[in-house]
């Protein structure tokens, strides 16, 4: 659908900021964006990024979201929707995670959260990696931006991102999110 040169993803992606997110500027001269961000209803802006990528979004606009907890397979392995609800917390508490293979796609039904985010390079295991699910659990990254997610909005983070899902966004929360795990 769209051409899938570093420029044309770049645009796409400082065209669909909502207020809540000015102040987290595309980072210009690092190459690609570091994240997507956005309400569902411009997720298809994001098809040309990667196939499974566009599988997980069509899942999100036309599934019913209101399913119990657990994980839901779209496409075998290679796209898991894993429906959660819990509580948000304070960002000390929750732990950072990195993946190798997969792209985080996270989706809030209800309730809000932060996301804390910042650049993988350098980030110190604290745990073993779990191959099996796809994750390190990370030292706190130096200086992370937090953003807001909230209710019908989502955010693409990729392998070479840290990100800590899960802080609450002024007090604790009952969240209802649906993470997709896309293998690429």
């Amino acid at each position: 659908m769209f051409p899938e040169s570093p420029a044309c993803l770049l645009f796409l992606y400082t065209m669909d900021m909502r207020a809540e997110f000015r102040r987290f500027p595309p980072p210009f001269g690092k190459g690609l964006f570091d994240m997507i961000t956005g309400q569902l209803r411009f997720a298809p802006r994001y098809y040309g990024v990667h196939p499974r990528l566009q599988a997980a979004i069509e899942f999100l606009m036309r599934e019913n979201l209101d399913r119990p907890a657990g994980a839901y397979e779209i496409d075998g392995r290679n796209i898991v929707a894993l429906f959660q609800e819990y509580t948000t917390h304070a960002a000390d508490i929750v732990p950072w995670e990195t993946h190798d293979y997969h792209y985080d796609v996270q989706y809030l039904v209800a309730g809000e959260e932060k996301i804390g985010f910042g650049r993988r390079k350098g980030a110190k295991a604290i745990k073993p990696y779990n191959a099996q699910d796809d994750y390190d659990i990370i030292e706190p990254i130096e200086k992370p931006d937090y953003f807001p997610i909230r209710a019908d909005s989502f955010a693409v983070l990729f392998p070479e991102d840290a990100h800590q899902p899960r802080v609450m966004s002024g007090a604790e929360m009952a969240v209802k999110k649906i993470c997709i795990k896309v293998l690429v």
